[in-house]
């Protein structure tokens, strides 16, 4: 089985649901080039109650945000930019949105241009599943 059959058939299992039928503070969008990583946060964020947009990459995030997110886990490489780029789109479109960025290649100039931008946490990868969605959930009450 391909990683294309493997995506395609636990996306088939784990639908969406409309952002419409939720409240603004119960959406997040998980911005991430990596399945998985997409996968595992919207399973672990929906049994908190959040509804879960997924993009994988920037010109996916930037038609997802419409659907007005309060809180976005955004990663930093993207294969179509830099995330940190559209950190400072976000805020400056929406300085109310709560942007966690996640990176798996962390450097203290990365962490230090996130923090300056307005970015409410920076999670390193790996991460804990319990650890992160408590960030989120930290992000969502202010």
């Amino acid at each position: 089985m391909s990683i294309e059959d493997l995506e395609r058939a636990i996306s088939e299992r784990n639908p969406p649901t409309p952002a419409a039928s939720h409240r603004r503070t119960d959406r997040v969008l998980v911005v991430d080039d990596e399945f998985l990583i997409r996968w595992s946060l919207r399973n672990r964020l929906q049994t908190e109650g959040f509804h879960v947009a997924e993009a994988a990459s920037l010109a996916d995030a930037r038609r997802a945000f419409a659907d007005d997110p309060c809180v976005i886990v955004l990663d930093v490489r993207l294969p179509d930019g830099n995330g940190l780029d559209l950190l400072d789109e976000i805020l400056k479109s929406r300085p109310d949105v709560r942007v966690i960025v996640i990176s798996a290649h962390a450097t203290a100039d990365m962490v230090e241009r996130a923090q300056q931008a307005g970015a409410f946490d920076f999670v390193h990868k790996p991460f804990d599943l319990n650890a992160i969605a408590a960030v989120v959930d930290r992000a969502r009450q202010l």
